[in-house]
């Protein structure tokens, strides 16, 4: 949680804990709120946008969602378009806006946090790479190393019909259409 108000950090602190969810760290500043997400990496950051001393909400969330791949909610008083518009090129999760209710912050938290873990299991279809789809899987290669032991002739077929190809213990990215019938490779 950063915002540089005490009483609304509080505030927001005991709507989150009565939620079940955990607090890392409170932070007032921009500085400190980069700093304790480098340290933290929480899940999630409520940032206000207005910071009075220390810097930017805005440029503070752009540091923590690029460099450490972290995503805020915005927290903010200021309902004008200019800073709206600015804070959008962060692409957060969610607004809030001060005063806060209870409801709103628990909802938004639901919803960033559901947003969070569907973005980081789905599986981009447009990824070609043989690279790509090992990172993707992870741990892949192992599994692939066992599947050579039982089978000389195995494929993995991707959503979007690609498939890694194993035969004589060789790995063969190709679009399923593709490849010989399994009973011509062997």
């Amino acid at each position: 949680v950063v915002d540089d108000v005490r009483i609304i950090s509080t505030e927001i602190v005991a709507i989150v804990n009565k939620a079940a969810h955990n607090i890392v760290s409170v932070a007032r500043t921009a500085t400190d709120a980069v700093r304790l997400a480098t340290v933290h990496r929480p899940d999630l950051v409520i940032m206000d946008i207005g910071l009075e001393n220390g810097g930017d909400g805005i440029e503070a969330a752009s540091h923590i969602t690029d460099d450490l791949e972290i995503p805020v909610i915005f927290l903010t008083g200021h309902n004008d378009l200019v800073t709206l518009e600015r804070a959008q090129k962060v692409n957060p999760l969610g607004f809030l806006s001060k005063p806060v209710r209870e409801a709103d912050v628990v909802n938004t938290i639901t919803i960033a946090l559901n947003q969070q873990k569907q973005h980081a299991t789905k599986v981009p279809s447009d990824d070609s790479t043989f690279n790509g789809r090992i990172a993707m899987l992870g741990g892949i290669a192992s599994v692939l190393e066992m599947v050579k032991v039982i089978h000389s002739h195995c494929a993995l077929r991707f959503e979007d019909s690609a498939v890694l190809y194993i035969a004589e213990g060789k790995i063969i990215h190709a679009k399923l259409e593709d490849l010989p019938p399994m009973e011509a490779a062997k």
